[in-house]
């Protein structure tokens, strides 16, 4: 049983490594085939629910990612993320739209 605790934990961090490696790929990936500002539109949607599930999802892109950050910045996706955190009616979508924001720190220092 201490065998297999060894290797779980041992599993561990390449998990971490790779599943890293994943998200950085994919959110490349999403810039390369064209999804990146379409997403950064929906930040802009009428639904609360929908602009919320969008800064969700620039949160992961964007965290941890030089890259991405500078992709979205360079999309103007900075902007609907303020305007979403000062002003949206609905505290979720405001929430997520802090959360994006705070992801973006090598552009915001």
């Amino acid at each position: 049983m201490v065998g297999q605790c060894g290797f779980v934990f041992s599993l561990i961090p390449t998990t971490v490594h790779l599943t890293y490696f994943m998200l950085f790929t994919c959110s490349l990936d999403l810039h390369t085939i064209g999804g990146l500002t379409p997403l950064l539109a929906y930040l802009k949607n009428p639904h609360a629910n929908i602009r919320a599930k969008a800064a969700d999802v620039v949160t992961t892109i964007v965290q941890n990612n030089p890259k991405s950050q500078q992709l979205v910045m360079e999309a103007n996706g900075f902007e609907p993320l303020v305007s979403n955190f000062s002003s949206d009616p609905d505290v979720t979508a405001r929430t997520k739209a802090l959360g994006a924001i705070s992801c973006m720190y090598y552009f915001i220092l």
